[in-house]
């Protein structure tokens, strides 16, 4: 699981970063939106840590 769970988090990721170099090049707007996406994957995958 942790292979797949890797690779899944490489290609949010690329794909993240693809979206901002092809809609806003030069721009921050995914990077500002960066932290809560990563934050809603890992809860998700239940990777955060609990209360």
């Amino acid at each position: 699981m942790k292979g797949g769970l890797a690779s899944l988090s490489l290609r949010e990721l690329a794909g993240r970063t693809s979206q901002q170099i092809s809609n806003d090049p030069g721009g921050d707007r995914w990077a500002r939106l960066l932290d809560d996406s990563i934050d809603m994957f890992l809860d998700h995958v239940g990777a955060l840590p609990g209360p």
